[in-house]
């Protein structure tokens, strides 16, 4: 179960307003994520074709540490570390949450037709990207 901060009387009035009750229903276990569901709420899918600048994948319900991020296609952090959480994954493309599951179950996804770069890894680009990565001093 994730250890994130509890949400605020607005925060809170802010999923009984805007969030079916379905998924208010997880704002105990999971009250970041329910959360950012609430604030992408409504926003329309991205676009057919549509290219994200800016990538951002978490594995928890708090999300202040990116676990894998990308720029402009390219991979440019990934933490080599068990997730926080195992039953939250969330993703945002260019600042706007993008896609929530928890528990297995999918609250929100506006991926529609984007256009998400390779993640494809060998284990000689992975170790090159480690040690490109590490501060030696």
């Amino acid at each position: 179960m994730s250890q994130s901060e509890p949400l605020t009387k607005q925060e809170l009035e802010i999923i009984r307003k805007r969030l079916p009750p379905k998924i208010q229903a997880y704002k105990d276990k999971y009250p970041q994520a329910v959360y950012s569901v609430a604030e992408a709420w409504g926003l329309k899918p991205y676009p057919h074709g549509y290219v994200p600048e800016s990538i951002d994948i978490y594995y928890a319900d708090d999300p202040r540490g990116t676990d894998i991020a990308f720029f402009e296609g390219k991979l440019i952090s990934f933490k080599l570390r068990p997730p926080k959480d195992k039953d939250v994954i969330k993703m945002s493309i260019d600042d706007e949450w993008a896609y929530i599951q928890v528990g297995g179950e999918v609250l929100l996804d506006r991926l529609g037709e984007v256009i998400l770069p390779d993640i494809l890894l060998d284990q000689k680009a992975l170790l090159q990207f480690t040690l490109a990565n590490i501060d030696f001093k």
